[in-house]
């Protein structure tokens, strides 16, 4: 079995942390105005206050938690001989029979850089989903007019060529750029 793994781009994991600081930030603000309220407006806003500060805290920071988790346990991308495997945090999620696959590509998808894994419209229903926790973080359905595609995120172009590469070895599919 030919394996590649998800690798976090720098340049996106700063953007994140940045955008998630600001946010958290905010909610610290927050937090600390509300030391300043006198003790009557304290017992009626205290309680709204503390919840929006530490939301903003946890909305911040949460995007940046994820993907150094994904660091920790990268996703899979799998290929055998009858088919393409996505396993996500180390377990089965997906698998995409290779007579289903028309295309494969390299891109990117809102900032994020990864294998485009183009459907033939034939066979839609015939792709198994083995955890119904698949998360949109990990695999994005696309559905364009007439073409279908899943979007795998966080796979390097190097590792996504690899992976075309074997693929036009076993002589499964034709390539898009």
């Amino acid at each position: 079995m030919i394996k590649i793994r998800t690798s976090i781009d720098t340049a996106f994991k700063k953007k994140l942390l940045f955008e998630g600081t600001v946010i958290a930030m905010n909610g610290a603000l927050v937090l600390f105005a509300g030391l300043f309220l006198p003790p009557g407006q304290l017992s009626k806003w205290g309680e709204w206050i503390f919840l929006v500060g530490v939301s903003l805290i946890a909305w911040g920071l949460l995007p940046y938690r994820k993907l150094t988790l994904l660091e920790a346990t990268p996703n899979e991308l799998g290929l055998e001989q009858d088919a393409l495997y996505f396993s996500q945090r180390g377990k089965p999620a997906l698998v995409i029979p290779m007579g289903s696959i028309d295309t494969l590509s390299y891109g990117v998808e809102n900032h994020r850089h990864g294998l485009y894994v183009f459907l033939k419209p034939s066979s839609l229903q015939k792709i198994p989903l083995l955890s119904n926790r698949v998360d949109k973080e990990s695999c994005q359905w696309i559905a364009d007019g007439k073409k279908f595609a899943f979007f795998f995120p966080h796979f390097s172009q190097r590792s996504c060529e690899y992976l075309i590469g074997e693929f036009q070895e076993l002589g499964f599919l034709e390539v898009s750029h």
